[in-house]
């Protein structure tokens, strides 16, 4: 899907998005262990979309969704299967993040903009 979207500022990408892919291996009895490994790590801007909360098990837990943006080039193009999450490693939005959806914006410079939820 395309959309066209403004120019974006050189300054609005001061995060690094590190895109991790989940890798399986044998534990050597039988079971298996999950790590996450860094296949690309980009510029990025991301910033808070929408927030949620529910009661679960008379907790409140909180949902927040990010728009992440990255700039396309022609060796890297967003992840986006269950195998693969985006780190922050560090800054206000520290974390890992859940890939939901990708939209490819057509402008001067091609942007992904990523929807993203804060594990």
């Amino acid at each position: 899907k395309h959309l066209k979207k403004k120019f974006y500022n050189i300054g609005d990408f001061r995060h690094r998005a590190q895109f991790q892919k989940l890798s399986t291996t044998s534990d050597g009895a039988g079971g298996f262990t999950n790590s996450y490994t860094t296949v690309s790590t980009v510029p990025c801007r991301i910033e808070p979309k929408s927030g949620t909360e529910r009661l679960e098990s008379g907790q409140v837990i909180g949902n927040v969704t990010y728009n992440i943006v990255v700039r396309h080039s022609s060796n890297f193009s967003p992840l986006l299967d269950n195998d693969y999450k985006i780190n922050i490693a560090s800054g206000i939005y520290q974390g890992s993040y859940n890939i939901k959806s990708s939209i490819l914006m057509d402008g001067a410079v091609k942007y992904y903009h990523i929807v993203a939820v804060k594990k």
